[in-house]
């Protein structure tokens, strides 16, 4: 869940301000089920959902125009070119998509202040842990060979 910091709670009496909340790959798997929560939660003001065809995360000033546009609280970018088949045999869109664009979402989001998000779900844990990962865990990935088939 996202929320602001204990002072910001403290500067508005207690309360919690609701959030503008800018959403990337809206129109994917994760991005649906993260938009649908969001969309009802009480702390979000306004969502914006943008998918693939809204906003291509690999160019740098679409993801500046849209962020500067719209001045969102948090950017949630949950856009990504998987599987890991598909990324090894585009390399260069992979790396676009999932290291330059979020490179480009990062920078856009401090030039007004916002906070960045990001989501994945793709072979990042091994699946072998018996609590929450929590943030700053480093990834512990399988080799290919032991990959679950797809």
């Amino acid at each position: 869940m996202l929320d602001y910091p204990e002072n910001d709670a403290q500067a508005n009496n207690g309360r919690r301000r609701p959030m503008r909340i800018m959403l990337l790959g809206a129109d994917g798997l994760l991005g649906t089920a993260v938009q649908e929560t969001a969309a009802t939660h009480p702390h979000v003001q306004q969502l914006t959902a943008l998918g693939h065809s809204d906003l291509d995360i690999t160019r740098p000033e679409q993801v500046n125009a849209a962020i500067e546009r719209t001045r969102p609280d948090a950017v949630i970018n949950t856009a990504a070119l998987m599987p890991a088949d598909r990324c090894d045999e585009v390399p260069a869109e992979a790396y676009a998509v999932n290291a330059l664009g979020p490179r480009y979402i990062s920078r856009a989001c401090a030039s007004v202040g916002a906070t960045p998000v990001f989501v994945t779900t793709d072979f990042i844990y091994d699946g072998t842990a018996t609590v929450p990962y929590q943030p700053g865990t480093s990834p512990t990935t399988l080799p290919r060979s032991r990959r679950p088939p797809r």
